[in-house]
């Protein structure tokens, strides 16, 4: 993505039907609270998974928020 000069995070988000309904709900509150606040993550804590898919997606919106294998690797320095 480097030699392309792509930042994925201009075409994609983390929605229910791209992400956030893939994965645990351990891995939403930990992209929550890295991304928002630990505070925020806690108080979805408590959600069913659906409620906190839906709360998470509005959550994350226009955050640019991308998974690691979305990410450009950063050149090593020599």
């Amino acid at each position: 993505m480097n030699a392309l000069n792509l930042d994925m995070a201009d075409w994609w988000e983390p929605t229910a039907d791209s992400y956030l309904s893939h994965v645990s709900k351990d891995r939403i509150l930990t992209i929550v609270a890295e991304t928002v606040s630990p505070q925020h993550a806690q108080s979805m804590s408590g959600l069913k998974k659906g409620d906190l898919v839906r709360q998470a997606e509005q959550t994350l919106s226009g955050l640019r928020w991308l998974p690691d294998n979305f990410k450009a690797a950063k050149p090593q320095e020599q």
